[in-house]
């Protein structure tokens, strides 16, 4: 999501990982792009794998209480 388009407290309903989403735009104090990422439960383990590989290969971390990275 480019910052022009989605700027700050944007939400959206879209579809991540094959599986219905909403992505809101929350950025940290430090100015750093951050996203809150909401999903049906039962998908969560999958959509979770496949988005920590997706931070993995464009180099970013995961923030958060239960952030496990990639190995």
């Amino acid at each position: 999501l480019r910052p022009a388009a989605f700027p700050l407290h944007s939400v959206a309903q879209t579809m991540l990982a094959q599986t219905n989403a909403i992505i809101i735009r929350n950025d940290l104090d430090s100015g750093e792009l951050a996203y809150h990422v909401l999903g049906d439960s039962a998908s969560a383990a999958y959509v979770w794998n496949t988005l920590s590989h997706a931070i993995k290969e464009f180099e970013r971390v995961a923030i958060g209480q239960n952030a496990t990275p990639v190995k």
